[in-house]
């Protein structure tokens, strides 16, 4: 399967491993040693087997800086995520394990091998979607339970069935956020209150619903997370242009324009520039009056 995979990536990309240039804000683990991306990515791969046996709080959104990088060894959070993938792989090779199980385990493994970041760092440091093909193995691995000779004992099928329910109930309560932006965007604070992205959009959705007050905090607060967030400095400008707060506005717009990529900032620039002239024009009327 790996090699099906590298094959497809070669045949697409050009290359094996590398491609685009992928951002700190999408994954901070590009950006640090080698040690530091091994102990987060384990303690990342013991974090996904926590949210798939209690899925509560959950977020579309993983990104700088809501997972913490991992920088000495003496930590308890690699630890348990390294724990958990060698309780996996013991479970794999022991001798009297149903084939169907360890088929399930294997699924498991390999589905998180492609999007762990222990081989390579990829474009996410996490991110629920990633556990979609790898989940499958672990129903899998429930069904070679249930038909078990060993672990088929009513008590046991009742426990299984009971969670189906339960987690069921939870897929139907998590849906409720996808009603509209507002709702899925305030999800992402919940589940990942310090992620950058997670705070910017939930502000843009502030803004567009007229809370702008909220707006600003959180649009602050995405810069406080990380400080190169170009576009919570365009939405602040737009809200202290609104406010007559021209001074604000013109720093957080020259901001916005020192850290945009030169390769990228063409149309941006363009706006900025006009939007940089307005200000001035009426900074200069409040001079005249």
């Amino acid at each position: 399967m790996l090699v099906i995979y590298f094959g497809l990536r070669y045949w697409a990309t050009g290359n094996i491993i590398q491609g685009a240039p992928t951002p700190l804000l999408d994954n901070p683990l590009v950006a640090v040693p080698f040690g530091e991306r091994i102990r987060t990515a384990l303690w990342v791969f013991g974090f996904y087997f926590l949210k798939i046996i209690w899925p509560v709080h959950q977020s579309a959104d993983y990104s700088y800086n809501q997972i913490q990088i991992i920088t000495t060894w003496i930590d308890w959070h690699w630890v348990f995520g390294l724990i958990i993938l060698v309780g996996f792989i013991y479970i794999f090779f022991m001798k009297r394990i149903n084939r169907v199980i360890r088929l399930g385990i294997g699924f498991y493994l390999v589905g998180f091998a492609l999007t762990s970041n222990l081989v390579y760092p990829i474009t996410n440091i996490m991110a629920e979607r990633f556990a979609y093909f790898p989940i499958f193995g672990l129903a899998l691995s429930a069904y070679g339970g249930l038909r078990s000779e060993t672990t088929g004992s009513g008590i046991f099928r009742l426990a299984i069935s009971s969670l189906i329910v339960l987690f069921g109930m939870m897929s139907f309560e998590r849906s409720q956020v996808w009603a509209n932006n507002t709702l899925l965007f305030r999800s992402l604070i919940i589940g990942a209150p310090n992620s950058a992205r997670a705070n910017y959009v939930y502000a843009q959705s502030l803004a567009e619903n007229g809370q702008e007050q909220a707006a600003k905090a959180y649009a602050a607060k995405s810069i406080q997370i990380y400080p190169d967030y170009y576009q919570s400095y365009v939405l602040l400008t737009k809200y202290y242009f609104r406010h007559y707060m021209l001074d604000s506005a013109h720093w957080a717009i020259e901001k916005a324009v020192s850290i945009y990529p030169d390769e990228y900032s063409t149309h941006l620039k363009s706006i900025i520039d006009s939007t940089i002239v307005k200000i001035d024009r009426l900074k200069d009327q409040k001079k005249s009056k």
